[in-house]
């Protein structure tokens, strides 16, 4: 089975999972801000150690760079331009606010359904791409519950409007799929240059600022954000190690009967090797 329909399965629950933990209990600002410090951390870890130099390292570099720009850019666009973060002052909750942000952030997500892509064309990426889109998905999750239920909308629609926008990045990476696939070796490139280019403006444009607007909490949302990156350098050595590893096996591990053939002063001889 394709892993690109289990990534989306995971990260449509980890999303309205996140959305849905506004309804169990009251959540002070300190105790989202140090999440938001923890997924900063994660994401640019995401974006250094391991998509950009899997990036440059696959994929020719100018085709990446446009890439990785356009991804940055058109973040910047859909969040400044055409919508705006609920993250961003969600004391303004009431209806009105809360469906234009369910509108824009929904438009946003299938956006992200590029990000998600990338484990249909790169499966050994999607551990690295699962827990950083996550971590960003319960974060905007949590912030849009937030303002669906500052708005005093029923229970029942507040698990509605969240699910609906759950749906929208695994709708958007399951129909760029097909296209993506056809699109050949550039495909790659593309997917991976613009999931990096949006981690990063996630990562600098959204998360820090919003982290480190509170000067009393600099330093330790500062350490949080540093063990954050700190797990991701983990996750990639173990990624490495164990794709080294495999590269190791398939070359020690040769198959029964193989067949060799050598050529001396110009006469041909076959050998068959049983092991």
């Amino acid at each position: 089975m394709s892993s690109l329909p289990i990534a989306a399965a995971v990260i449509f629950a980890v999303t309205l999972a996140g959305g849905l933990l506004v309804l169990v209990r009251s959540w002070s600002d300190r105790t989202l801000h140090t999440f938001l410090a923890f997924g900063a951390g994660v994401i640019l870890g995401a974006v250094f150690l391991h998509l950009l130099p899997e990036l440059f390292l696959h994929y020719e570099a100018g085709a990446s760079a446009l890439a990785l720009l356009i991804g940055f850019v058109a973040m910047f666009a859909l969040e400044r331009l055409l919508g705006g973060d609920a993250t961003i002052d969600p004391d303004r909750g009431h209806r009105v606010v809360s469906v234009a942000a369910l509108v824009g952030l929904s438009y946003h997500a299938l956006f992200d359904g590029v990000i998600l892509a990338v484990i249909g064309l790169r499966p050994e990426m999607w551990s690295i791409i699962l827990l950083s889109l996550g971590i960003h998905k319960i974060a905007v999750a949590f912030s849009l519950g937030s303002l669906l239920k500052l708005a005093r909308f029923s229970r029942f629609r507040v698990i509605t409007f969240l699910a609906i926008f759950s749906l929208m990045t695994p709708l958007g990476a399951l129909g760029l799929s097909p296209l993506l696939h056809n699109m050949g070796p550039t495909a790659g490139a593309v997917t991976t240059g613009i999931a990096t280019g949006s981690f990063l403006y996630i990562a600098t444009g959204e998360l820090l600022p919003e982290v480190f607007h509170d000067y009393k909490r600099r330093w330790s949302n500062f350490a949080l954000m540093i063990v954050g990156i700190v797990l991701i350098g983990v996750v990639t050595v173990g990624l490495h190690a164990d794709g080294a590893h495999g590269h190791h096996h398939n070359q020690s591990s040769g198959t029964p009967g193989h067949h060799h053939e050598h050529e001396h002063d110009g006469h041909s001889h076959d050998h068959d090797h049983e092991h």
